[in-house]
């Protein structure tokens, strides 16, 4: 099986102009991950346990495991002297390097799911691609030419996306390789599983409370959550079904956000043959307005999204 660099060096991503930056690129977050991933598995031994004392600028309460992983994923990134424009879920303000030459743009989830540390749960990075914007104007979803997850959790996972597919890289520990596992991602049509917070079910607007009933009855799904998108999504990914984080009566605009998750997990998405929706439409058509916008999310199985989008007008209320 060939390793990631391997794979990545022979493939020629043709929609991506600078294929030698690119794999430069890919390269910083693969040497980032093995790093985060090393540190994640003795988080409780690395004093990175617990909060930083910290408010990110989503209002979540910041853990030191996440200004670890920001911190090295900034630093890294910057002297791979492949970006321009970086921008964190951690940090306030899109961050300009000195490499004015560079050919892309950054965003990146440094840790998501830190809320599993202190309990020894699944934790992922997301980033997003772009090539380089000719303006600060925030791109659309749709500009992206590559984005990826890690997964930290029983293994280690790289995946990523161009407009060629998904490819799935699993961490050999023996080696230090991400070695190619899961060649040619395809999202199943259907699946038998919803993830969704259902403690939140009495504030969920009624065409969401009506869909779920549809998947529980209609396709017999049964109901999973790891509380990290990126090792939910990948659930769904590998084994079909459908991830479900909907605005609600008290966070009309829903809680993710669009930049450094929806936007990545959506590309690799609809690059895998799954559906994606935010305000009744396709995320990456959707024009930025904030480089912190939370938006309301569905994603998965097609024919179980299609559940979704053709319920009657009077039930979406």
């Amino acid at each position: 099986m060939k390793t990631l660099t391997q794979f990545v060096i022979n493939s020629t991503h043709t929609q991506i102009t600078r294929g030698k930056s690119f794999t430069v690129l890919l390269n910083t977050f693969e040497n980032a991950a093995r790093i985060i991933s090393a540190h994640v598995r003795k988080v409780g031994l690395a004093d990175l346990l617990g909060v930083s004392g910290d408010i990110n600028t989503s209002g979540d309460t910041v853990k030191k495991i996440d200004v670890f992983a920001n911190d090295l994923l900034v630093q890294m990134l910057t002297d791979s002297g492949q970006i321009f424009r970086l921008a964190s879920e951690e940090l306030e303000t899109v961050i300009k390097t000195t490499h004015t030459d560079a050919p892309f743009d950054v965003y990146i989830d440094p840790l998501d799911g830190s809320s599993n540390t202190d309990n020894a749960g699944s934790l992922g990075t997301i980033f997003s691609i772009y090539e380089r914007q000719a303006t600060d104007t925030l791109p659309s979803g749709n500009k992206q030419v590559a984005a990826g997850y890690i997964l930290y959790g029983s293994s280690t996972m790289f995946v990523y996306a161009t407009h060629e597919g998904v490819q799935g890289f699993t961490l050999d520990p023996s080696t230090g390789c991400f070695i190619h596992s899961h060649p040619d991602l395809v999202m199943p049509e259907e699946g038998t599983i919803y993830i969704a917070n259902e403690a939140n079910s009495p504030n969920w607007h009624k065409d969401i409370l009506l869909f779920v009933q549809k998947l529980k009855v209609e396709k017999k799904c049964k109901l999973r959550n790891a509380a990290c998108l990126v090792a939910d999504f990948h659930n769904t990914l590998v084994g079909g079904g459908v991830f479900i984080y909907p605005g609600d009566k008290r966070n009309p605009d829903g809680k993710l956000r669009l930049m450094y998750e929806v936007n990545p997990i959506s590309f690799i998405c609809e690059i895998s043959g799954g559906k994606a929706i935010t305000n009744k439409k396709n995320p990456l058509d959707e024009a930025p307005i904030d480089l912190h916008q939370k938006v309301d999310f569905l994603i998965g199985s097609k024919k179980l999204i299609s559940l979704f989008t053709k319920l009657p007008e009077d039930a979406i209320t």
